[in-house]
């Protein structure tokens, strides 16, 4: 089952958010997103790809049976993805706009206290709090104080991010040289998707972990941090739910059939020219010992994945 380029909604949505994106921007991006997925799952795009396997030039190219595309119910999960999408933004902005107001209320009475332009720390290494409203160069000490920390994060979160994918592509690669004479098999095909969702999985909960602590650090008290800490699992929470929804709709299941019809009869021509062109190579007195190119025997959405993970050939 090939259906994750298509349902799975991005990482970065929280950052793009508290980054300060407008929603407009957003909407564009994950527009485009689809109709990029549209593209990737096409018969056209499919025949493209298989024409372009090389084969002996006095050999016929051979028809390439799709099964129907469905528009309908392609059309009909893109426009629920976007619904869902609006609603995540909706409860980003409301959630945005009360955290705004909250430190703006609070810096009215309150002030890290400041020396040379910097925030001054405590024995805890936490700003050192006074009474009495935030003054300009106060906020300029602050925003660059948060910043700092934000950017130690984000320095943190990409070594463990990079730490992750470069475990798991070695699992992954392991496995795919250990069945690289069956990765026509559909049962291998599942196992390799099953570990690519693993990754992402895995991917997803380091970045929502790293959106939560940058969020955390423009946050002054402790009771804020729990609110926002309370609101974002509220959105991760939906962000699932979303997911789930897609992969249980009918249009869903009408995507992820024709994606799987279409990537068996992707792998059954692929398979013909193959064996037409290995032929061809022995009568030639050619070696058939190429690296394998996993795009000629993979079907494209699992490329794409591995295309991701630095994956393209096995030697």
């Amino acid at each position: 089952m090939y259906m994750g380029a298509l349902v799975q909604l991005g990482v970065g949505l929280l950052s793009n958010i508290f980054g300060g994106i407008q929603q407009r921007s957003a909407m564009e991006q994950f527009k485009t997103m689809q109709a990029q997925n549209s593209q990737m799952m096409s018969p056209q795009n499919f025949n493209q790809m298989a024409q372009t396997y090389e084969q002996p030039d006095t050999m016929p190219v051979l028809d390439f049976q799709a099964p129907s595309y469905p528009q309908k119910d392609v059309s009909g999960l893109q426009s629920m993805q976007l619904n869902q999408l609006a609603e995540r933004e909706n409860f980003s902005n409301s959630l945005k706009s009360e955290l705004n107001e909250m430190t703006s209320d609070y810096f009215k009475d309150n002030h890290y206290e400041t020396n040379d332009g910097k925030v001054v720390l405590d024995s805890e290494k936490k700003p050192l709090v006074k009474t009495g409203s935030e003054t300009a160069s106060d906020t300029t000490a602050r925003l660059k104080y948060e910043q700092g920390i934000k950017n130690d994060l984000t320095s943190q979160y990409q070594d463990a991010k990079d730490k992750l994918l470069g475990a798991e592509r070695q699992k992954i690669l392991t496995y795919l040289n250990s069945n690289k004479d069956a990765l026509n098999n559909p049962s291998t095909q599942s196992e390799i998707q099953k570990m690519i969702v693993d990754t992402q999985k895995k991917s997803i909960k380091l970045a929502r972990e790293n959106d939560k602590a940058c969020l955390l650090a423009e946050l002054p008290t402790q009771k804020m941090m729990d609110f926002a800490d309370e609101k974002l699992n509220q959105l991760y929470d939906m962000q699932d739910r979303h997911i789930q929804e897609q992969k249980d709709s009918k249009e869903g299941k009408a995507v992820e059939k024709y994606q799987d019809e279409l990537a068996s009869a992707y792998a059954k021509k692929r398979e013909e020219i193959k064996e037409i062109s290995f032929e061809q190579e022995l009568l030639q007195g050619r070696r058939y010992d190429k690296d394998i190119d996993l795009a000629e025997v993979l079907p494209p959405q699992l490329t794409q994945s591995l295309a991701q993970l630095d994956i393209h050939t096995l030697s």
